[in-house]
């Protein structure tokens, strides 16, 4: 009797045991894997697309364009850019408190006439963060020139205005205080690979 309660005691504890690894695995490879699904997920062409519906549908023109255009370069997978503006933790819709978008855009052209795209992109939040916008440089067929994360708290700004149709241009913005309801008046500096801001 008492070997009988042993043994089933014995393989109840290795079920639990097993699920338990189990439920270990699938959050790890979740943690882990959980990125990719995205990538593997979406395509720009519907047709081609495994999920259901384009999140991307429910942005603006301006970000969705610059956003497929990013999505089929490894550059922008390699650099980090998709994964710091969220992209690939889409799931369905488009979340505002996680993916980033464009919030602004600008227009330069370098010293032989070619033009570039620049843009601000940051998402809906509650929280301050060390590195707030991304600062995106793209030629005239939004392919990644360069970008990085900047300390311009997007939702904050109030007004922002580029002054200079060539590289480098002046930026100035009026960003609001989280704290109380002051404002700081910023100017930074655009050049074809950053943005130098609060100067």
């Amino acid at each position: 009797m008492l070997l009988s309660l042993l043994a089933v005691a014995f393989g109840w504890w290795s079920e639990r045991n097993r699920a338990g690894e189990l439920q270990l695995e699938i959050d790890r490879l979740n943690q882990h894997l959980g990125p990719d699904y995205f990538a593997h997920m979406y395509h720009v062409d519907p047709e081609r697309s495994a999920m259901l519906t384009d999140p991307l549908d429910s942005v603006d023109k301006q970000t969705k364009e610059l956003y497929q255009s990013l999505l089929r370069q490894s550059d922008a997978w390699t650099t980090g850019l998709v994964q710091y503006l969220g992209l690939d933790r889409v799931r369905g819709d488009l979340d505002p408190m996680i993916t980033r978008q464009v919030w602004w855009r600008g227009e330069l052209s370098d010293d032989d006439g070619k033009r570039f795209y620049v843009y601000l992109a940051d998402r809906e939040r509650q929280f301050a963060t060390l590195y707030a916008s991304a600062f995106i440089v793209t030629d005239a067929e939004n392919n990644l020139v360069a970008w990085h994360g900047t300390d311009i708290d997007g939702p904050k700004v109030l007004s922002i205005e580029m002054t200079g149709e060539t590289f480098p241009a002046k930026i100035k913005y009026i960003e609001g205080s989280r704290q109380n309801g002051d404002a700081g008046h910023f100017t930074g500096v655009i050049t074809k690979t950053s943005l130098k801001s609060r100067l």
